[in-house]
């Protein structure tokens, strides 16, 4: 086929189908890809997780604790307005939310960056908290002061999903247009210097925030997918190198052994010759199945080339091993339309090795005696674990 429709695969046939994107016009390819955005799914932890980033956390958190003192400055200063809070029950609120706010500033300072519902918690008392303090303004000083919720945004934008972000911009939106009406309602301002000073400040709040988080969104994604093999959906080896630093420093820090295992499928090619590429495909996918099975959260699963997967593990020695050795089990079944084994080298560096105090270097020297082993096991006929200790 010469058409672009036949130069697609059926998945990104049905998946542009499904999305919209097939369809004609700005208008409808703008919802498509509204669409795409809010409904896909959203990683809490890997803004603060990801290895790149760690070093900033304390900059994070004082950026959060700025911000929250910013909004209470703002409060105590509005206390001294004429146009601040003026009965009784409306200044203690402020106060009330002004302790809250100066608690929270030093919460953020002395503790770990939040996860996932301290995030949402964060957004939400930050959008919540600003919009009880400016009801009790008067009309103008509220809408003057929405402003404030640009500094929400900015939070949605890199910490929230897209739905929070979504409800973030109505309830902000919202109260906005409520205080402009109030105080075109209360004071007789003429109607288009009330719909500029509106028009200025939804900008201000939602036109910025939904193109960054859009924009955001699809970096953060683009960053996650670039650790990701996409066959199998396991790390490929940019993401495997940063994630056995973590398990190192883990396992270090437990007095944990240390178990490298170099999985190559024992005569792929004849896979791919005799079946078909498309088998050789399933039959990396399974294996790639089985071994998460078997290594779970405890461990780190990779593909680091065509047929070769690497597994790391910590824990007693013992365990470790038993363990190895489900999975070397675990990638033959004997129902498998392509029937399958596959080769294990380990290498096993003990908690009391001396050279554990060559740090993280040692994993190179690792994954190097891992593949040797792996070698002897293919020599000796495959479907076997050879293990040597470090």
């Amino acid at each position: 086929m010469t058409t672009l429709e036949g130069k697609l695969t059926e998945r990104e046939t049905l998946g542009a189908k499904r999305s919209g994107r097939h369809r004609r016009g700005m208008l409808p390819q703008g919802a498509a890809a509204f669409s795409d955005w809010f409904h896909q799914p959203h990683d809490y932890e890997w803004i603060v997780a990801h290895r790149s980033v760690r070093h900033l956390h304390t900059v994070i958190r004082g950026v959060f604790s700025l911000a929250t003192l910013i909004f209470a400055l703002t409060s105590a200063i509005m206390l001294f307005s004429p146009r601040g809070p003026q009965v009784l029950e409306a200044r203690l609120w402020v106060c009330f939310v002004l302790v809250v706010q100066v608690a929270v500033a030093y919460v953020l300072i002395v503790c770990p960056v939040p996860k996932k519902y301290g995030f949402i918690a964060f957004g939400i008392f930050g959008d919540v908290g600003l919009a009880s303090v400016l009801a009790c303004y008067d009309a103008t000083a509220a809408t003057m002061g929405s402003a404030l919720f640009v500094i929400t945004g900015a939070f949605c934008t890199f910490f929230l999903s897209p739905r929070w972000m979504v409800a973030h911009l109505l309830f902000s939106c919202g109260f906005v247009v409520f205080s402009a009406w109030r105080g075109w309602s209360s004071s007789g301002e003429h109607p288009a210097t009330t719909l500029a000073v509106l028009t200025v400040i939804l900008t201000a709040i939602a036109g910025v925030p939904v193109f960054a988080h859009i924009a955001w969104t699809a970096i953060a994604g683009d960053a996650r997918r670039s650790a990701r093999d996409p066959l199998t959906g396991l790390l490929n080896r940019r993401g495997f190198d940063s994630a056995v630093l973590d398990l190192w420093d883990s396992a270090v820090g437990k007095d944990e052994s240390i178990a490298v295992a170099m999985v190559d499928v024992d005569k792929f090619k004849a896979v791919n010759d005799v079946y078909g590429h498309d088998a050789g495909d399933r039959v990396l996918t399974d294996i790639a199945r089985r071994l998460e099975r078997i290594v779970g959260d405890s461990g780190i699963t990779a593909r680091t080339g065509g047929e070769e997967f690497v597994v790391v593990m910590s824990g007693e020695r013992t365990a470790v091993e038993f363990r190895l050795l489900e999975a070397v089990a675990a990638v033959h079944d004997k129902d498998d339309d392509v029937p399958i084994t596959a080769s294990f080298g380990v290498s096993i560096l003990e908690s009391d090795s001396v050279l554990r105090h060559a740090g993280q270097s040692i994993i190179g020297r690792m994954l190097r005696s891992s593949d040797s082993m792996m070698y002897r096991s293919k020599a000796a006929g495959g479907n076997q674990m050879s293990v040597h200790s470090l």
